[in-house]
């Protein structure tokens, strides 16, 4: 009986060695390297993408543009432009007679109306709105968005 106990521990023992001694060798690794290399690849893709994407985010958030004009310029805005006067005079432009949301008092500002100072404009669509520049006085707003000097 101790002898069939003796061998059945023997056998477990020699089992046992083999199967743990091949789990994480070189030979046999917990990963093997063709695995690990495939992943690593399909990571560095998926990183790639993401630092697309993020550029692309970046690049869809402009910022606003310091520009100046001289009296008589006409500047047509676009779609969802912004724009901040800062010093200077200019009137609104519009040949449909809408308005622009001056977003700073909650009012609108009309077709032929002075474009007030400091105030954040919004440009609804690219219909034909903009500004002209009136004035003797130096004009530069900051624009965010598209626009067409004309």
């Amino acid at each position: 009986m101790y002898k069939k106990i003796i061998l059945m521990l023997a056998i477990i023992s020699i089992v046992s060695a083999f199967v743990f001694a091949a789990v994480g060798s070189e030979e046999d690794p917990l990963i093997s390297l063709s695995y690990l290399e495939k992943r690593l690849s399909e990571l560095k893709i998926e990183l790639l993408e993401k630092e697309v994407e993020q550029a692309e985010i970046e690049k869809t958030v402009e910022h606003f543009e310091a520009l100046t004009f001289e009296t008589g310029t006409i500047v047509l805005l676009g779609d969802s432009a912004e724009l901040i006067v800062r010093t200077g005079d200019a009137i609104l432009v519009d040949p449909m007679h809408n308005t622009i949301p001056d977003l700073t008092s909650g009012t609108a500002v009309k077709a032929g109306e002075n474009l007030p100072l400091d105030h954040l404009l919004l440009n609804p669509r690219a219909d034909g709105r903009g500004f002209m520049v009136v004035g003797e006085v130096e004009f530069w707003v900051m624009i965010k968005g598209d626009y067409q000097i004309q």
